[in-house]
């Protein structure tokens, strides 16, 4: 695999770890770097139209010695006079296969006997001009959900740039996200605004990187010139702030929340 961040190849159980290893379930600090054994990961998907305004979607990852990650989702469109209404719903399941990348307690990514879920909606409404939509998540059940951050994103719809909700047993999470297109001018502006409760942090087995609940705001505008359609620029700016800072240690705060994050970004797509 070339996971992002970097140039080089690497086996599968090689790229668990090189971000922030967060804790074991005991509370220690976690091992699973350089120690986590996986040979391959397999993903499959299935899309299928329903009509031309739905879809249905399932998906399978299954990492060796690792997880299985079942996902599937519908989404509908209905055009109505000043635009456009969409809904979405998700739903998973993950269990921990084998020895959870490692026989020893601290070195193991995921404890094999985990059973977690979860399910994501969206509404939302749109035209030429406007984007805007309220998302949910919820994710419960035994164990941490995971999936390595070096491989990509949150599947589900609140997920929010800049942050990640993997790593805990019980989440909660409402985001409103809202864009605005200038007409003519090649110009928008947009706002995401999170609300997200997260497992205590003094559960180490349901907290792993000791992340307390938290707000996060992102405001961003991005500029595509007429001329050319590849090249973008965008600015982004990111404030996340934490609920019940007074009981906060420094290692709950440092990077995680109580922050203002800036980002200059150039974006240069070989298609359109």
């Amino acid at each position: 695999m070339s996971i992002r961040g970097s140039s080089e190849w690497l086996a599968v159980g090689e790229t668990v770890g090189i971000y922030p290893v967060g804790r074991a379930i005991t509370g220690k600090p976690a091992q699973y770097f350089g120690n986590t054994e996986s040979d391959w990961l397999g993903i499959w998907e299935v899309d299928r139209k329903l009509g031309k305004d739905a879809k249905i979607h399932f998906s399978n990852t299954l990492a060796d010695n690792l997880f299985s990650t079942y996902w599937a989702g519908f989404e509908k469109n209905r055009k109505v006079e000043s635009g456009i209404f969409t809904f979405g719903v998700q739903g998973g399941f993950q269990h921990g296969l084998g020895q959870g990348g490692n026989a020893v307690l601290d070195w193991k990514y995921k404890d094999p006997e985990d059973r977690n879920y979860a399910v994501s909606g969206r509404l939302g409404w749109k035209n030429p001009k406007w984007i805007t939509h309220l998302n949910y998540t919820h994710v419960g059940g035994k164990g941490r959900w995971l999936n390595p951050r070096e491989w990509g994103k949150d599947a589900w719809y609140t997920f929010v740039p800049r942050e990640r909700n993997e790593g805990f047993e019980a989440v909660d999470a409402m985001v409103i996200y809202v864009e605005y297109r200038f007409g003519q001018t090649p110009i928008s502006i947009y706002g995401h605004l999170g609300f997200h409760w997260l497992s205590d942090t003094k559960n180490a087995a349901a907290n792993k990187y000791n992340f307390p609940s938290y707000s996060q705001f992102n405001g961003g505008l991005k500029y595509r010139p007429n001329k050319h359609r590849n090249l973008d620029f965008h600015f982004l700016i990111v404030s996340k702030e934490p609920w019940g800072r007074s009981e906060l240690t420094p290692i709950q705060i440092y990077n995680k929340v109580e922050m203002l994050h800036f980002n200059g970004i150039v974006n240069w797509r070989w298609n359109r």
